[in-house]
């Protein structure tokens, strides 16, 4: 049987800021397959920046289109397999 690795992880994003959560997941990515993990958990939503804040999201968060914005997480993982 092959073992997996698994790396779970709780982040405390910044409400709507997309780009410091991409970032702050790339890191984690990179510090996890350093530690020889194959599998990464993030919270849910964790990603687009959503922290559970009943706060209405501003204009330019709320007419942000996500399409793809985990994109660079794929890449980033593809580049340690």
């Amino acid at each position: 049987m092959k073992h997996c690795r698994v790396a779970a992880t709780q982040i405390d994003v910044r409400h709507g800021d997309v780009e410091h959560s991409l970032e702050t997941h790339l890191g984690l990515i990179d510090a996890a397959a350093a530690a020889g993990c194959d599998l990464v958990v993030f919270p849910e939503l964790s990603v687009t920046g959503h922290n559970g804040s009943p706060r209405v999201p501003s204009e330019k968060a709320a007419s942000r289109d996500l399409r793809g914005a985990d994109a660079p997480i794929v890449r980033g993982r593809r580049e340690h397999l």
